[in-house]
């Protein structure tokens, strides 16, 4: 059930070919809520779902697991906000918050994508049948 929260484009999409930055960056904060607190909700904040949070996860690997994947999460977070604002991803300079054009680095797609590979390593590891990968 928790695996649906990363069923999303911006668990498949090479950053190279993400359309929508400021969405990328919602679904990662998203994802790490419904982990944390098990309220999948759409962006505009109405319920979808409740899930078994951390919390409520008795087995003790498991639970761990899903630790170190809200851990993960969060570094890919904090990666593309230190990306961002040494200018490895830049937008384009419209103006427009949402506008979905970007420029980024060779190595700021690769480390991006690794970060994001880790991520669902991580969520892997308790749900081997977990079929979300970078495409």
């Amino acid at each position: 059930m928790l695996a649906r929260a990363f069923d999303r484009p911006a668990f498949r999409t090479p950053f190279q070919q993400e359309s929508n930055l400021p969405a990328f960056l919602q679904a990662v904060e998203d994802t790490i809520r419904v982990l944390s607190t098990g309220i999948w909700q759409t962006r505009e904040g109405v319920e979808i779902h409740r899930l078994p949070s951390l919390h409520h996860i008795r087995d003790p690997s498991v639970r761990s697991a899903l630790e170190a994947t809200v851990r993960e999460l969060d570094h890919l977070r904090r990666r593309y906000k230190t990306l961002l604002s040494t200018g490895a991803i830049r937008p384009c300079g419209c103006g427009d918050p949402s506008c979905p054009t970007f420029m980024l680095t060779d190595a700021a797609a690769r480390e991006m994508d690794r970060a994001r590979d880790r991520v669902l390593t991580a969520f892997r590891k308790p749900y081997p049948s977990f079929s979300v990968t970078l495409e």
